[in-house]
């Protein structure tokens, strides 16, 4: 009986730092992928530069992340664009990128943000600031955007 009772005691604390470790594995893991479908975001900055309405349009240039379709989709100030992106974890690929073809002479930033995009390889989200990284090096930062209605 006092072996039962020795090897139960074991046995219980075994099983209680199992489910400590395995619970500790699973909240590790939730942390390292960021939600990116259930917002629209707007570019913040770019290459170090600070992005705002473009010239030739009153609407921000934003995008989203399609929910159960791994497409991204948006407007770079002056011409739309969308396209493929797959994730896991934090790691992120973007592209191909389709954009529609307006001529907006000196919009040089919506090249920047399509060229940020294709060299993303993961992405970090702090609440509602979203930021891409190629390496170490930040390529742009968007901001949680809500998308006006017409109420």
């Amino acid at each position: 009986m006092d072996e039962h009772r020795k090897w139960g005691g074991k046995m219980n604390r075994f099983k209680k730092l199992l489910c400590a470790v395995t619970l500790a594995f699973a909240l590790h893991g939730c942390g390292g992928t960021p939600m990116l479908t259930d917002t629209a975001w707007a570019f913040f900055s770019v290459g170090g530069q600070v992005v705002g309405k473009g010239d030739f349009s009153t609407m921000q240039p934003m995008f989203r992340f399609l929910p159960d379709s791994s497409r991204i989709m948006g407007y770079g100030g002056c011409n739309q664009f969308s396209g493929t992106f797959s994730q896991v974890k934090n790691v992120v690929k973007i592209g191909p990128l389709i954009t529609t073809k307006r001529a907006c002479p000196g919009w040089d930033t919506e090249s920047l943000i399509l060229t940020a995009f294709e060299r993303t390889t993961r992405v970090k989200r702090d609440d509602d600031v979203l930021r891409f990284f190629s390496g170490d090096s930040v390529l742009m930062e968007c901001k949680a955007y809500r998308i006006p209605t017409k109420d």
